[in-house]
């Protein structure tokens, strides 16, 4: 995989955004990751107060040599897709050399690790792994509601913090650059909890299989968290045409108005006829493949989790995290969920039913 590649599947967040932020930071590394980041910095107008340095091993002097002149500078971080490790030894031990007091650092298993786990970035990610009270994961397919019960949950600051950590960014180190995701894991563990010691996280059915395929200590994992949620939606139909759309899209999520606005007329430009159907066909085959695979994981695993149904969810919020809550054996003042605030908002519409109708008379479907 490609240099450039690999950075681009940091796009979706905001972490290369976040690094380059930083200003008075030298980058080493090989030539192809320095002019990313300047390629990068340039067009979000970041900060132009970093510093590169292509490292190889003949020009160690030099690098000395730029250290002392450096003004104010905040770190070093090793950025480099194949080598991060060998040459953070080579820079660690040169800077160790000289008088100067400056963190040396990994672009991945230290700031990527930090900015997952929302520590400080420039500091080590090293830390005592400490278990928390309460473990759990949120087992779903796309486009299943997961993201409001996720926000819901952590709307209690009781219930950890819900999210898909382990999704395309840490996979692609994993595959491609030695990163160790069980210990960001451990990491996300020991950090990503709430005051009573609570840690949640989520696994959509696609990433999981990426990571089950890794075949190095995916099952770790597993077994490391306490108890499972099955998120399910009935209406499968309804799930495929959400699928469908937010491809179409681009939106996954709406938390505001603007964004609301902006997802009502890009559905304008969609019109239902039979192509569009059909893709609604393929995605609810899709969709029947993802869910035999879930079936065979929690048989594999021995997995018996909660099973939780998306459309009773939306009619019945108190009582379904008032079940889930108990499952886990958290408890809150009853008023919690009553006074509950979140943003997250049902991206259903007018659009969305008539294709749910169109498809059901097309394919003689009564659900």
């Amino acid at each position: 995989m490609e240099v450039n590649q690999i950075y681009n599947v940091f796009q979706e967040g905001a972490f290369l955004k976040n690094i380059l932020s930083q200003g008075n930071i030298l980058f080493v590394g090989e030539e192809e990751s320095l002019n990313y980041f300047k390629n990068y910095a340039q067009k979000h107008q970041l900060e132009k107060s970093n510093y590169g340095h292509l490292w190889q091993n003949n020009n160690q002097q030099d690098f000395i040599s730029k250290l002392q002149k450096l003004e104010n500078c905040q770190g070093i971080i090793i950025a480099s897709v194949e080598n991060e490790s060998t040459i953070f030894n080579e820079v660690n031990q040169l800077v160790a050399s000289t008088d100067l007091a400056l963190p040396v650092l990994k672009l991945f298993d230290d700031i990527f690790v930090n900015f997952m786990s929302k520590n400080s970035l420039l500091q080590s990610s090293q830390c005592n792994f400490r278990k928390p009270t309460v473990s759990y994961g949120v087992l779903t397919l796309p486009r299943s509601g997961s993201t409001f019960l996720c926000h819901l949950l952590a709307a209690t600051e009781s219930a950890g913090y819900p999210t898909e950590h382990l999704r395309k960014p840490a996979f692609t180190l994993a595959k491609y650059c030695n990163f160790d995701y069980i210990r960001l894991f451990n990491n996300l563990m020991t950090h990503r909890v709430t005051l009573n010691g609570v840690f949640g996280t989520k696994f959509i059915s696609h990433f999981f299989h990426d990571f089950e395929n890794l075949e190095n200590g995916f099952e770790n994992i597993l077994t490391a968290l306490d108890k499972y949620i099955y998120l399910v939606r009935k209406d499968e139909v309804a799930q495929a045409i959400s699928i469908l759309l937010a491809q179409k899209t681009q939106v996954w999520h709406i938390n505001n108005q603007n964004k609301l606005l902006n997802y009502q007329d890009q559905l304008e430009s969609i019109t239902i006829d039979d192509e569009l159907l059909e893709e609604v066909n393929h995605k609810l085959f899709f969709i029947r493949q993802q869910q035999k695979y879930i079936d065979k994981v929690l048989k594999t695993y021995q997995i018996s989790p909660l099973v939780i149904e998306y459309e009773q969810l939306v009619e019945n919020v108190e009582d379904n995290l008032q079940t889930i809550l108990d499952y886990l054996g958290i408890n809150i003042l009853p008023e919690t969920l009553t006074n509950l605030e979140y943003t997250i908002k049902k991206m259903g519409s007018e659009l969305s039913r008539n294709i749910a109708e169109e498809y059901r008379k097309k394919y003689a479907i009564k659900c």
